[in-house]
């Protein structure tokens, strides 16, 4: 596989998160940038979400709205994984997730990966009573942005148990490391 793909709930929340992020001058100069082939079907927001969509779609697109929003890449992803994680957890899902301790949400979260990403592997392991360790496995052509967007929506995850999570992402396979590793701790 050349290059991984993530259904269009994750687009359309993205979308979202953009919608609330930047003003409207600033989305219309983004949808700009999105390439031509998208551009009518993202603009005017005809998303489907069963659909798929190429992670270089959203990572340039994280990108841009960074800069748009002129703030660190980083950050700005950041920000848009902890909407995907709100978006995606609500209704009775939320009351599961605030009963559920930290490691088994984590875990059951890395299981779902495969239903919204067609790369990549996701594990979980629970470390100690107050830690674990997310893994990102044989991701084709990974980008640090998307770890970013991770990163965001881990710590969302978490927090929605009731913990102030400590995050560290000490291995990212953007970075040419083997895989992508982030440790939680609370």
């Amino acid at each position: 596989m050349d290059e991984a793909s993530v259904k269009g709930q994750t687009v359309i929340s993205f979308l979202k998160f953009v919608g609330e992020a930047l003003p409207a001058e600033k989305q219309a100069e983004l949808m700009l940038s999105v390439a031509p082939r998208y551009r009518e079907e993202l603009t005017r927001r005809m998303v489907l979400a069963t659909n798929t969509y190429p992670i270089s779609l959203l990572n340039a697109m994280t990108i841009e709205g960074a800069r748009l929003a002129e703030l660190p890449v980083a950050e700005f992803a950041r920000r848009a994984g902890r909407f995907a994680a709100r978006e995606g957890v609500q209704g009775v899902y939320r009351v599961f997730v605030r009963v559920l301790n930290t490691n088994t949400v984590l875990s059951k979260a890395a299981a779902m990966w495969s239903t919204m990403n067609t790369g990549g592997k996701m594990t979980a392991e629970q470390t100690s009573a107050n830690s674990a360790v997310i893994w990102l496995r044989e991701y084709p052509n990974p980008q640090p942005v998307m770890c970013d967007r991770i990163t965001g929506w881990i710590e969302h995850i978490a927090e929605m148990t009731g913990v102030k999570p400590s995050i560290e992402h000490p291995r990212c396979a953007g970075d040419h490391s083997a895989e992508c590793e982030w440790r939680v701790h609370r």
